[in-house]
Formats: C-alpha cells, sequence, structure tokens
C-alpha cells in the first residue's frame, strides 16, 4: 500500500499533462493539431478517417491519418456560411443544413465522397418544420425543432416519432446498429429500428444531467457529463444498451463542450475556456490511470514490473465503486 501510495504521489504531477483524460484503462495526453476547426461545427466519418468542417464560405475536408486538407469547396450562397454538419455513419454521405436560410433556398445539400459531387437532394421543410438540429442514419433524415420534438422524411413526407412531445432534446445520434439515442436533460432515450417510438433507456447514473453523445471508433455510442462537478465518461453497449462509465477528464479543463472520436480512438475536444480556435487533440501514450469515487485520475504501476523499470509499467486500476 505504501509504495502504491508513494508512486501516485511522485507521478502526480505528471497528471496533468500525461493523463488529460483516463478512458478505458488508457491516459490520453494532448498531440499537436494546428488548423482552425470549430469543433461543433465538424463531423468526422470513421470509415475513412475524414473531418468535414467548414470555414466562412468554404466546405473543407481533411484526411486525419497525417492532418493534410484534400480539398476545399466554395460555397457559393452566402446564406451557407453558418452551416450545421452531420455525416450519415452507415453511407458516409455529409449533410450541410443552414437553420437561417429562407424558405426559398435549398435547405439541405449533399455531399457524396464517393461521387466527390455536393448536390441539392430533395428535402425541403416548410416554416414550422424547419429543425435547428438534423441528423442522418441508413440514409433516413432526422430532424428536431420546439415545436415537434423528432421528426423524420420518408418518401417526401414528413413522419412524427410519438413519445417525445413533452421533452426537451438537446443531442441525438445513432450507433453501428442503427439505433438512435436521444439526449434530453436529464434522460437518454432510443429508437429501435422496429419500433418508431421513444423508448426510455435506463441506467444506473440517472443522477448525471446533461451527457454530450459523441460517436466512438467502434460504432458506439459514448457520453459526456457536462457537470463540472462529474467530467464522467460513459459507454452504451450496442448489445445490452447500458450505460456505464468508463472515464474522466482531468480538473484542468473547465468543462466541456463537444468531444469527438477519429478512426483510431484519438480524441478531439473543445472546452469553454479554450484560448485558441484550434481543438486539442488527444492521443493514447503509455500511462495507464484509474479513476476513482470523485473524479480524481491516479496513476498506478503493474505489479508485474520491477521498482526500477520506467513509467511505461503503470497500469489501469478500475475503480468506480
Amino acid at each position: 500500500m505504501l509504495r502504491i501510495l508513494w508512486l501516485c504521489a511522485v507521478l502526480g504531477a505528471a497528471v496533468a499533462t500525461n493523463c488529460t483524460i483516463c478512458l478505458n484503462d488508457q491516459c490520453y495526453s494532448e498531440s499537436p493539431f494546428d488548423h482552425d476547426v470549430l469543433l461543433y461545427f465538424a463531423v468526422i466519418d470513421h470509415n475513412y478517417n475524414i473531418m468535414y468542417y467548414y470555414t466562412r464560405d468554404h466546405f473543407n475536408a481533411m484526411e486525419l491519418d497525417n492532418h493534410t486538407i484534400i480539398f476545399k469547396k466554395r460555397i457559393s450562397n452566402p446564406e451557407y456560411r453558418q452551416i450545421l454538419l452531420t455525416v450519415d455513419p452507415h453511407t458516409s454521405e455529409v449533410y450541410f443544413y443552414n437553420v437561417f436560410a429562407r424558405h426559398k433556398d435549398p435547405l439541405i445539400n449533399k455531399y457524396d465522397p464517393k461521387t466527390n459531387t455536393i448536390s441539392e437532394p430533395d428535402i425541403v421543410f416548410n416554416d414550422n418544420r424547419q429543425p435547428t438540429l438534423i441528423y442522418v442514419c441508413n440514409g433516413t433524415v432526422y430532424g428536431v425543432n420546439g415545436k415537434y420534438p423528432i421528426f423524420y422524411l420518408k418518401n417526401g413526407s414528413v413522419e412524427d416519432i410519438p413519445g417525445f412531445e413533452n421533452l426537451h432534446i438537446l443531442d441525438f445520434m445513432c450507433d453501428k446498429t442503427g439505433v438512435i439515442y436521444v439526449q434530453t436533460r436529464s434522460e437518454m432515450y432510443r429508437i429501435e429500428n422496429n419500433a418508431l417510438t421513444a423508448i426510455l433507456n435506463t441506467s444506473t447514473e440517472s443522477d448525471i444531467e446533461y451527457r454530450i453523445p459523441t460517436l466512438g471508433a467502434n460504432g458506439d455510442v459514448y457520453l459526456l457529463s457536462d457537470e463540472v462537478t462529474s467530467r464522467r465518461m460513459y459507454h452504451i453497449n450496442s448489445t445490452t444498451k447500458e450505460m456505464t462509465p468508463v472515464g474522466a477528464y482531468e480538473r484542468t479543463i473547465k468543462g466541456l463542450r463537444d468531444w469527438k472520436f477519429d478512426k483510431h480512438g484519438n480524441i478531439f475536444t473543445d472546452d469553454l475556456f479554450l484560448d485558441k480556435i484550434s481543438p486539442r487533440y488527444l492521443k493514447p501514450n503509455s500511462v495507464r490511470c484509474s479513476v476513482i469515487t470523485d473524479v480524481k485520475i491516479t496513476l498506478t504501476r503493474d505489479e508485474n514490473v520491477d521498482d526500477d523499470d520506467d513509467d511505461t509499467g503503470i497500469n489501469f486500476r478500475d475503480d468506480y465503486t
């Protein structure tokens, strides 16, 4: 016990730099990323490991294996300078949508990476159905606005999904199986493939309020508590639908407002007080970690490693009690 406490004390100074995030027994630390990207207006296609984002009047694509910009397509319509992007995780097609566009203009454009073309699909919302948030799953476009919480487009017509009438919906996305998870202020719901209705996703962590969802490199949905006192990260099992804590982020980050995985499991984050436009870029390192009850990240040594060895023998102790 004394040896473990000593090691934690010695390595405590390394937590902030070597363990910004502790996730699935692995420490993540910041790596260089010098591109101006507003993460909230960016999406990542895990099939090809490409980040799509826009900067003023350009629609951009960046290959994340080497952080190389593949193309910059000029957007001629000035009303598309405020664009929300979404990528279909099953088809890799990218949809961009402007909530401030005039009714006479196309509201949704689609980029097809297979043909490298931008088209205007036959998708037009009338005035009372213009969504403030869209998501696309398996080619189906879903929308949210205040009066009609969740609806989807089918054969050119709008269909409501029952069960969300009095809920404040903050975000939603689908996992690799096509199940859609819907985040409200205090609860998580899901929409199954064979039942277009709201299903409460029960969880032992129901006391934690708003969680920020993101799609993991494995196609599962991960969640991040935005509570400063919690800073927990969760994983939803695509088979059992159970949500379990799998990590936390370090205290020096003053509230994450967005996070995204690339194809290899590296993490982009955007926090409220980051003094630059480019997001944090975090990669796993050789340090292993543990998250204890009060959400402190601690470091412990592998029992099979001699005391004289270096820090690469540090191992994770999964302690969520």
